[in-house]
């Protein structure tokens, strides 16, 4: 009889105590790094969309939307976001999502990909257009 008391108290203490499972982890990692000869390593962006991208994305033409970058690489949306209002950021940005500058990686998955690649030229032809030199000998032809 006991012990079923003990139970409930300390399932109560520990649901009182780890208020979300974030925090729990939270205190995890902060364990582990504290540890001599540990390391932890960190995600490099935030998990979540940020409210500004949530409304360029539906400021974006219907078929110009990034879905699939939104859904499964939210940080790679935020990113572009951020830079879309610079054309030299956004394309060094571009670049970057592109070409693997580090060797090794897998790349994005063919549709995340294609999207990427819209999204390059929508900006690069209709948002933010280079102007055009009428001495370029390609515009003369």
């Amino acid at each position: 009889m006991h012990s079923g008391l003990l139970t409930r108290i300390f399932s109560w203490l520990k649901k009182s105590l780890w208020a979300s499972r974030n925090e729990q982890r939270r205190y995890q990692y902060h364990q582990r790094a504290q540890k001599p000869g540990t390391t932890t390593r960190r995600r490099a962006g935030p998990e979540q969309l940020y409210p500004q991208t949530i409304e360029w994305v539906r400021g974006l033409p219907r078929e110009m939307r990034p879905l699939h970058i939104v859904k499964y690489f939210p940080h790679v949306a935020n990113k572009l976001y951020l830079t879309w209002n610079s054309p030299q950021h956004f394309e060094r940005c571009m670049r970057e999502f592109m070409l693997d500058s580090r060797g090794g990686r897998q790349g994005f998955p063919p549709a995340v990909a294609s999207e990427l690649a819209s999204l390059f030229e929508h900006h690069s032809t209709l948002a933010f257009p280079k102007p055009v030199d009428p001495w370029d000998r390609n515009y003369r032809k």
